[in-house]
């Protein structure tokens, strides 16, 4: 039986070929496309660029401790599992949203003589976090990564627990960099171009939150509402456009952001506050249509930028 050896200083092509060759040696199909309505999460971009190499599980499995196992969010093909299985590294679960990827992964599997636990269909979402000591993710930051990190936090609180991220595309690392409770441990060059180079190792702590956007993630989900203050062109007066956090997506580029969803709306995060909203309040909120307190009454602005006064 072949076994698994890493390459060193090979070529791009050289490692496309090598990739191709053990996703041939493992039985999985050499088609690629997933048919899932979580568009968000499987971009349409190729197979190279869509799938981590091989050469990059084994830089992970190997930093990873006897006895512990790694938990791989999203994972298409399920190449780490297949991988830790051949090459005797760490155990590898995978878990795929996509049916039909974990019925071909199964299949070979099977053909294999491999252990099929380790190849999971379920929503990243639903995960048991308890099971794992590490984490890794490839896949575009969405508000679905923050629902992650809560759960991974309070995993920490009971064992070691370690994310590695590779960049998909966007501000997926750069946003963690600015977590406190991410303690930056190590990171690996990628076998493969990616929008960054590196694939990051982050030791999840247990530490209050230090900033907003620290306080922003961990409260997200929670029935929290942020509000934003601003003269308004049309009614020529100053309000408050309030809006649930869960509506939201939290952006680090040049600053910090939060991102109002349903309008595609980003403000700058040092210019939202924390809002009490009453009862009258969260029965007017919706998604079509932005709520601003104003002076002496309410008023709906629906994406159009049509204005309707409420009371």
């Amino acid at each position: 039986m072949e076994v698994f050896k890493p390459l060193f200083n090979s070529s791009i092509d050289e490692i496309i070929e090598a990739d191709r060759k053990w996703d041939a040696f493992f039985l999985l199909p050499k088609s690629f496309q997933i048919q899932d309505s979580r568009a968000e999460l499987y971009p349409d971009i190729e197979r190279e660029a869509l799938l981590t190499s091989y050469q990059d599980y084994y830089k992970i499995l190997s930093d990873i401790d006897p006895g512990e196992n790694l938990c791989d969010l999203g994972a298409g093909l399920c190449r780490g599992s297949f991988l830790a299985q051949n090459a005797n590294l760490p155990d590898c679960y995978s878990i795929e949203l996509s049916q039909e990827r974990i019925d071909q992964a199964k299949a070979a599997s099977l053909e294999l003589g491999y252990d099929e636990k380790f190849l999971i269909h379920g929503d990243i979402a639903n995960i048991d976090v308890e099971r794992f000591h590490h984490f890794y993710l490839y896949f575009p930051k969405s508000p679905l990564l923050f629902e992650l990190l809560q759960k991974l936090r309070g995993n920490a609180s009971k064992r070691k627990t370690y994310l590695y991220v590779t960049e998909s595309h966007g501000d997926m690392l750069s946003y963690l960099n600015e977590l406190s409770f991410l303690e930056r441990e190590a990171s690996f060059i990628t076998s493969l171009p990616r929008h960054h180079e590196e694939t990051i190792k982050y030791r999840v702590l247990t530490s209050q939150a230090r900033s907003l956007l620290d306080e922003l993630t961990l409260l997200w989900g929670t029935g929290v509402f942020l509000s934003f203050t601003y003269e308004h062109l049309i009614l020529k007066q100053e309000v408050d456009w309030i809006f649930p956090l869960s509506s939201c997506d939290l952006h680090m580029h040049d600053k910090a952001e939060v991102e109002f969803l349903p309008f595609k709306r980003k403000m700058n995060l040092d210019a939202v506050s924390f809002c009490e909203v009453s009862n009258f309040e969260r029965n007017q909120l919706r998604d079509e249509a932005k709520l601003l307190r104003g002076k002496d009454c309410y008023y709906l602005e629906d994406k159009s930028g049509r204005v309707f006064e409420i009371s």
